[in-house]
């Protein structure tokens, strides 16, 4: 059996409380990009413990290698892990890669042994593309080293890589062509200017024309078809038929190059599957209404079929469309979990494509149609490990301040080793247009089945996946809603039997760390600590720290910072200015280098607090930007948060108020 940790929380504060200058000769020593403050002696006994809970590898489908039965795979320490290849199912991975950055993503080259990489360096979110020959492992920039970078996509007979880029103007990603075996040293050639925040979606069967999506606040989502010889764009969509249709997404040419199979609203609550001619520009709709997203989809080679996923309440449902019809062809038997990148291989029937369950972290597997039969590629558990899956999540809901009910899941120990009511950890996502879902804990494992905390997963007004109206619920004067259902949140904790509503935790990153900081200067008294990761505090000054093209999107979401209005609403609502509020203890992460939300939105949180005579502790990361990828520094963030957590939910607080659970002052 894998040896692990016995101690659970109590006894393990206990050997921490009781530390001496000997056993202090066994700390952990942070990495040499890590500074903190206030942060105390990590014990190596608690990395230690941590550590089983690494053994286990996730994998990341990148592609079909040369157009052949063969893998490429993204492994190790997502998002920053390297590239591999499988020759055969279960064979074991062959490394094609050693980049120092992180690896973001990747698109094999038709009929060779190459692909394009997508890569940056320290998080900065400059994003660069390289070309990866793994039969010499010479790897090459094509990109200026400079810009940012993206959306690779490879013309069918290979020769070509078209790419969108800000090279020209930081506002706007244009089109790029380069020929990677043309004039050694030659810079990619712009072909079309764009507007806004462009992708390359997919070449037509003949290669004259490159599906592009361009996002522009003034005129929405919109899909181009740009002529390769020219230049020239000409607008699909909107179309004469589009009438209350919008946000247009993943463009893909049918083989006759006649149509194209994309999502999108039409007008209802929900994603779903559409046709559009490319002649009339005239839309048909594939999916019947459900209430359900359609979340990712496949084309088969042949234009015969679709695979495609729905979004099933936090899991994924496969189906097999007809192409031409939409009719149901099938609904494969897969384990319950998240599928995501699903791709056919080129001639064939076969799709590929991630799947992660609550119980193994991602694996890749393919699907050969019609048969049925599933084949699995990787191996995250090795045979004989003894690895102990977690338990999976309970599916529950909360009703909120007006009523509405609000989706969550809960992650929890074992009752026989962890008798009576379990301290607590809420977990909120960032986005906020996102969501969280059953997911294989990993690491964080060791929180519930160690530790015997309750882990409390909660999708609050704003996450995607649960309807159009529900996205839309925290947009601009609405913000402060979303903080409330945290309030719903703790009173649902207080009314079950195996939760202790006297030891809860609220923990989250991005647009979640802000919602721990407001809810730690809302409903402080009901919380024993926070732990804000590159979360916003103070919408103010986030917004004066934005580039153009990302602050024009963010308008859309959280207001106009030009208008007096929404000045005054940005001051009512950031945590900054309630930081008097904030008793609990926090502890704060952030990267340096990170572009969304900058260094300063900590600093000004964590003196803030501190000033309150409030234990807080910060974690900075000079190599870093938008969270933490590096092995080494999320290893020490870990054990950094376990050792918080046992340090500030070990004790019984003094019966809180109740009262504020609205927001209420």
């Amino acid at each position: 059996m894998l040896r692990r940790s016995r101690l659970p929380l109590l006894a393990l504060s206990l050997a921490l409380a009781a530390q001496t200058t000997e056993r202090l000769l066994g700390q952990v020593v942070p990495p040499p990009a890590i500074e903190t403050q206030g942060v105390p002696t990590i014990p190596r006994e608690l990395e230690r413990a941590l550590a089983s809970y690494r053994t286990v590898p996730g994998y990341g489908f990148g592609g079909w290698l040369g157009g052949r039965r063969e893998l490429l795979i993204r492994a190790g320490a997502v998002p920053a892990g390297q590239v591999f290849s499988v020759v055969t199912p279960g064979a074991p991975p062959h490394q094609l890669t050693n980049i120092a950055g992180r690896v973001l993503g990747l698109q094999a080259r038709p009929g060779r042994n190459q692909f394009a990489l997508l890569y940056d360096e320290g998080g900065n979110e400059a994003v660069q593309i390289a070309l990866v020959d793994t039969s010499s492992g010479r790897v090459s920039r094509l990109s200026d080293g400079r810009s940012r970078n993206g959306s690779p996509r490879w013309s069918p007979d290979g020769r070509l890589l078209a790419f969108a880029s800000d090279a020209r103007d930081a506002k706007d990603f244009d089109l790029y062509l380069i020929d990677p075996d043309g004039e050694a040293g030659a810079a990619p050639r712009l072909l079309a200017r764009l507007q806004g925040l462009a992708t390359v979606e997919d070449w037509s069967p003949d290669g004259s024309r490159i599906a592009v999506l361009e996002v522009d606040v003034t005129q929405g989502i919109r899909v181009l078809s740009v002529d390769v010889a020219t230049g020239e764009s000409r607008v699909l969509l909107p179309g004469p038929n589009w009438r209350g249709m919008h946000s247009p997404a993943d463009p893909r040419f049918t083989p006759d190059g006649e149509a194209m199979i994309l999502s999108l609203y039409d007008g209802g609550e929900f994603r779903r599957l559409a046709r559009l001619d490319l002649d009339s520009r005239a839309v048909s709709i594939l999916t019947a209404e459900a209430a359900a997203d359609v979340e990712s989809f496949a084309l088969s080679d042949d234009g015969a079929m679709i695979a495609v996923t729905v979004h099933d309440d936090g899991y994924s449902s496969l189906r097999i469309l007809d192409a031409e019809t939409g009719r149901e062809l099938g609904r494969p038997a897969i384990p319950e979990g998240q599928i995501t990148d699903l791709t056919f291989r080129p001639g064939s029937t076969e799709v590929a494509f991630n799947l992660e369950t609550p119980v193994e972290p991602s694996q890749v597997y393919s699907l050969i149609i019609p048969s049925g039969v599933l084949v699995r590629w990787t191996r995250g558990v090795p045979p004989g490990s003894g690895f102990e899956p977690p338990r999976p999540p309970d599916r529950f809901r909360f009703e909120s301040f007006d009523g509405r009910s609000i989706p969550a899941f809960v992650y929890r120990p074992d009752p026989e080793r962890f008798p009576g009511p379990r301290p607590v950890l809420i977990d909120l996502h960032g986005g906020p247009q996102a969501q969280a879902r059953p997911s294989f804990l990993g690491p964080e494992a060791y929180l519930v089945t160690e530790l015997g905390l309750a882990l409390v997963v909660p999708n609050v007004r704003g996450s995607s996946g649960y309807g159009l109206s529900y996205l839309r619920l925290d947009d601009r004067d609405r913000r402060e809603d979303a903080v409330r259902d945290v309030g719903a949140l703790l009173d649902w904790v207080a009314e079950q039997p195996d939760l202790d509503a006297d030891r809860v935790a609220v923990r989250g990153g991005s647009y979640g760390g802000y919602l721990v900081l407001a809810a730690l200067s809302r409903f402080g008294d009901r919380i024993a600590a926070g732990i804000d990761i590159a979360g916003i505090s103070d919408f103010g000054t986030f917004m004066s720290d934005q580039p153009a093209l990302r602050l024009d999107l963010l308008r859309l979401e959280f207001g106009d910072e030009r208008d007096p209005g929404t000045r005054l609403l940005f001051e009512e609502i950031s945590p900054l200015r309630r930081a008097d509020r904030i008793v609990s203890p926090l502890l704060v992460v952030q990267g340096r280098n990170d572009p969304r939300v900058p260094e300063a939105e900590a600093r000004q949180i964590v003196d803030a607090v501190r000033g309150n005579g409030v234990p807080v502790w910060y974690v900075l990361a000079r190599n870093e930007g938008h969270g933490f990828s590096r092995v080494e520094n999320l290893e020490y963030l870990r054990a950094v948060e376990a050792r918080f957590l046992i340090e500030h939910l070990r004790r019984q607080r003094s019966a809180p108020s109740r009262a504020n659970s609205a927001g209420q002052e």
